[in-house]
């Protein structure tokens, strides 16, 4: 499937967000990154969902393809600054706004797809259980800092708009 494919789901979902006046915004944030591989690279976003905001990432995959052929260098530059040196037709490309960014913004199927996924974690009465059914080691730090990073998620997404809908959404993303 091509990243600019618009598939029914994403129009339900949006259509859905729309008629409960939902609002979700989408903001790249140039970041860093020290990794030894290049498929280890993320494209950072801040998601906003009628007011509360998410973190989100998402991989070098979701580059065009005319910044991936540019190679590893291209790739790093725009991910870490946000911008990408291109000679000779522009001097600079600002990838910071909507308009211009060449990374293929998050659609709110997707992100909604994640946050509701990890919102499961309202199901489990401990830790322990949770990370068992996830695969997590009970007893890392690490992994309960993530269960306690999907339950701040969850609540945040309950509160911003309402159980109810996030219910109507995990139907309609079941398959997606």
């Amino acid at each position: 499937m091509s990243m600019t494919t618009y598939t029914e789901t994403e129009k339900a979902v949006d259509d859905l967000l729309a008629q409960h006046k939902v609002t979700f915004e989408t903001k790249f944030v140039p970041t860093p990154q020290k990794h030894t591989r290049i498929h280890e690279y993320q494209v950072h976003w801040v998601i906003t969902v009628n007011g509360a905001e998410f973190t989100y990432q998402t991989g070098i995959g979701h580059l065009p393809e005319w910044v991936q052929s540019r190679g590893n260098n291209a790739i790093i530059e725009v991910v870490a600054s946000g911008t990408l040196q291109l000679k000779p037709v522009f001097s600079k490309y600002d990838v910071s706004t909507k308009s211009s960014h060449p990374a293929h913004h998050p659609k709110a199927a997707s992100v909604l797809y994640c946050l509701i996924s990890d919102s499961d974690v309202l199901d489990y009465a401990t830790f322990e259980e949770w990370a068992d059914d996830y695969g997590y080691n009970p007893d890392s730090r690490e992994a309960e800092g993530t269960y306690k990073a999907c339950i701040e998620n969850a609540l945040k997404l309950r509160r911003a708009i309402g159980a109810p809908l996030i219910e109507e959404l995990r139907t309609l993303l079941q398959d997606y």
